[in-house]
């Protein structure tokens, strides 16, 4: 039943894929959402799989987008007929707390139908058999009983042509982490006029057939007769509940009053005073100065005074009343209508902002009066490109860093990409790294380098990309068995030999055609992996380097799903492309078994090769099944980080010695505190990525000509200014595991190379030395040719 349920969300979403109302609904929502998840303090995984949901299950079902003259169709749900609200709740009585994120919707049916859907009840019916496989706890007992009650079924000629598109229901989600909360809304308007009754009447019936308990009736009854004492005044709007087993469920009835002075929403609230509680002058005295606030009424104002008129569908105040099981009190709230009745936005941010601040009430390293995402002290936002959907400067930052890191630096010396949803923020002066690596010990990376699901499935749980406790695990596990720094120094002469047979060799394989134009990239790349390979899996015959070599191709050829983003950033993908599927699995079951029968083989030999270790990790009894296969992947794609990664981004960094040709951007990490940089307040957990070319070449630091090769510039400088103006291996713990093997290996090479042959570039072709590769590598490895000259 549960592969049924996900095969038919997965055709549900497919069908939907194209669409351009989905894609507009996507693009314009999912910003809004991450945003509003990120200040509520979710972590990055849960707002992935939130935002999955609103993708795949919520944006299908809005409707059409909007044209220039508005919504063809309004909307109940706001005042300007858009069909989503989403908002940030606090909870009573807590304090210093985060928000939950919320947000309701109206589901209305897409696309043109036939006969047309007056009554909007297709798309409820559709989005409500995909929730209940995607929220939690979903039982629709009061659901199914209400809808007879509540809800128009059908159109026909005797309904007003008007109230064909009145709206009847809502859904609302609570999202609790990666979960959500299911609850359900109906507007009474449409039934109580097709049976001629009050929808006061109307709700009371619907209530009625609910059976409930007899502390929650007596509670409904106290409603009942204050509705009465009030008369006509007050007229519901909405009965809505969650979609809970009925012991848990709340019930909430929203009513709507035309008096709009203080005095009228005191008397509304605590139903002329038989609601009060202990501390209910002091909460009053406080909602005063909220409503004065926010709506912008003098110091002078009287409590009698009402608001002014206005003309609207949705004027006046709305008042919610929730009913629990077994309680006979009730919970009033209102909803203050800032829409119709406040002076700007400004201004209405400005006094909520002062009130959940004097609440400790507040948002993670937001203030609520910025209203931007990320602001200086002023309020002026960061600046940056526009986020290109769906990938946003995912890709170009790697295949056309070096170009774009000084075009973009034009934004200011901080700015921001994004990686897809993600916002990434860079850095390019070394007084905003050294200030960003000021607390380096409660940095974390960024999941999976925010590059997505297929990502993940690759690199997801490597060490470079983990955190807390499991990455001190693992950094323990390799470093004190090979690559730390008494290891790799011990290993100089052995790096110096195989450099040297590898520079001797490079002449000689060159065509005799062109003889000694070799690539830069096919120049080096091989040396640093089958040297590091020779630590981790001990001497390797040429058979064995070539399945290495053979599977690091197939490995590397899979980044190219990642580098289209889009669809392969979602788990989605693993229906949507079979190729890519076939690919990553088969490269996976190849690994292991590389990996397993080079364990194997050092054990029969009794070698010490890393792998001996690695794998005894991997086959103990002292640990769970789970246990093994957890730490079974992190080895495995630690393995894959430092062999197969590391050949697009570091095991061929002599080819970058030369101008243009490294690496201009850093993988994204956060620090889980708020950062001030650049002068802007960076919230806490959002990524942070250095822009290497600017730090380590444009950097006024090294002068006028940085960008040419002069060794003698180190000779009077002291250790400690190299630190931030010269950006290699990390800062802090989080360094890189290879640090001191990278170091030897690109003197070692570049000793042997240079002490070999004159190499110099070769403009053969008419091609520009600056040109990268596009294609299939995540890093274009240096795409020039260079001639070499015996010496």
């Amino acid at each position: 039943m549960t592969m049924c349920l996900q095969l038919r969300d997965a055709f549900a979403f497919l069908a939907t894929l194209n669409h351009r109302d989905r894609s507009f609904w996507c693009r314009e929502l999912t910003p809004i959402l991450s945003r509003l998840l990120l200040y509520a303090g979710y972590q990055p995984n849960e707002i992935r799989k939130q935002i999955h949901f609103l993708s795949f299950y919520a944006a299908p079902y809005l409707g059409k987008r909007p044209r220039r003259t508005g919504h063809q169709r309004r909307s109940f749900m706001t005042d300007d007929g858009t069909p989503i609200e989403m908002s940030w709740s606090w909870t009573e009585g807590e304090r210093d707390t985060l928000p939950t994120v919320r947000y309701s919707i109206e589901p209305l049916s897409r696309g043109n139908n036939n006969p047309p859907d007056g009554l909007n009840l297709r798309g409820s019916r559709k989005i409500l058999r995909f929730a209940q496989s995607q929220c939690k706890d979903v039982n629709l007992v009061w659901f199914r009983r209400l809808n007879s009650i509540l809800l128009r079924q059908r159109s026909d000629e005797i309904l007003p042509k008007a109230l064909l598109s009145e709206t009847q229901l809502f859904f609302a989600f609570d999202l609790l982490g990666s979960e959500r909360i299911l609850k359900v809304y109906y507007v009474l308007e449409a039934k109580a006029r097709d049976k001629g009754c009050s929808k006061l009447d109307l709700l009371v019936k619907a209530v009625d057939s609910l059976s409930l308990d007899s502390s929650t009736v007596s509670a409904f009854n106290m409603f009942l007769d204050y509705m009465q004492e009030a008369n006509t005044d007050l007229e519901v709007e909405m009965l809505g509940f969650d979609c809970l087993n009925p012991s848990k469920s709340r019930i909430k009835i929203y009513v709507r009053s035309q008096r709009t002075s203080f005095d009228d929403v005191i008397d509304c609230l605590t139903f002329g005073g038989k609601l009060q509680e202990p501390g209910w002058d002091e909460a009053q005295k406080s909602l005063w100065n909220l409503w004065k606030s926010v709506l912008s009424l003098s110091p002078d104002t009287l409590i009698s005074e009402p608001l002014r008129s206005v003309q609207h569908r949705t004027a006046g105040i709305l008042y919610y009343y929730e009913l629990k099981p077994e309680s006979s009190s009730i919970k009033s709230k209102l909803y203050i209508p800032v829409r119709h009745y406040g002076v700007s936005d400004g201004k209405i941010a400005t006094g909520l902002s002062s009130f959940l601040e004097s609440k400790n009430m507040r948002l993670q390293g937001l203030k609520i009066r910025g209203g931007r995402y990320i602001v200086d002290q002023e309020g002026h936002g960061i600046r940056g490109p526009s986020r290109k959907w769906p990938n946003g400067q995912m890709a170009e930052k790697f295949l056309f860093g070096r170009d774009l890191s000084a075009q973009w630096q034009r934004y200011g010396s901080v700015y921001r990409l994004w990686s897809g949803l993600f916002p990434e923020i860079v850095l390019t002066t070394p007084e905003d790294v050294k200030s960003f690596y000021s607390d380096a010990l409660y940095h974390e990376k960024a999941r999976s380098s925010n590059g997505g699901w297929v990502f993940h499935q690759l690199l997801g749980d490597c060490l470079g990309l983990i955190n807390g406790h499991r990455w001190a695990r693992l950094r323990k596990l390799f470093e004190k068995n090979q690559f730390d720094s008494r290891n790799s120094y011990s290993r100089i002469s052995a790096c110096f030999s195989q450099a040297k047979e590898h520079v001797k060799n490079l002449y000689l394989r060159t065509s005799s055609k062109d003889k000694g134009l070799v690539g830069a990239a096919q120049a080096t790349e091989k040396f640093p992996i089958f040297y590091i390979a020779s630590i981790i899996y001990g001497e390797l015959d040429e058979n064995e380097k070539s399945e290495l070599w053979s599977l690091g191709q197939s490995r590397i050829a899979i980044m190219r799903f990642v580098i289209r983003g889009g669809i392969y950033r979602s788990k989605l993908s693993w229906i949507w492309d079979w190729q890519m599927r076939r690919e990553v699995t088969a490269f996976k079951m190849s690994w292991l078994l590389f990996n397993r029968k080079m364990a194997r083989k050092n054990a029969e030999h009794g070698s010490a090769a890393l792998i001996s270790q690695l794998w005894q990790h991997v086959t103990g009894t002292a640990i769970s099944r789970e246990e093994k296969n957890a730490n079974l992947k992190e080895i495995l794609q630690t393995l894959d980080e430092i062999l197969f990664a590391n050949l697009d981004v570091t095991t061929h960094p002599s080819a970058f010695m030369l101008p243009g040709n490294s690496q201009a951007f850093t993988i994204p990490e956060y620090s889980t505190r708020e950062k001030q940089l650049g002068g802007y307040i960076i919230p806490p957990r959002t990524s942070i990525i250095i822009d290497a070319m600017a730090v380590n070449i444009r950097n006024p630091f090294w002068g006028a000509d940085s960008q040419h090769f002069r060794p003698q510039r180190f000779m009077n400088i002291k250790e400690s200014e190299l630190r931030y103006n010269l950006f290699t291996f990390g800062f802090g713990l989080r360094k890189c595991l290879g640090q001191y093997e990278g170091e030897v290996l690109v003197k070692a090479f570049v000793a042997e190379f240079f002490a070999k042959y004159t190499a110099t570039i070769s403009l053969k072709g008419g091609k520009d030395h600056n040109q990268v590769r596009v294609g299939e590598n995540w890093i274009p490895p240096a795409d020039v040719e260079i001639k070499l000259s015996l010496d």
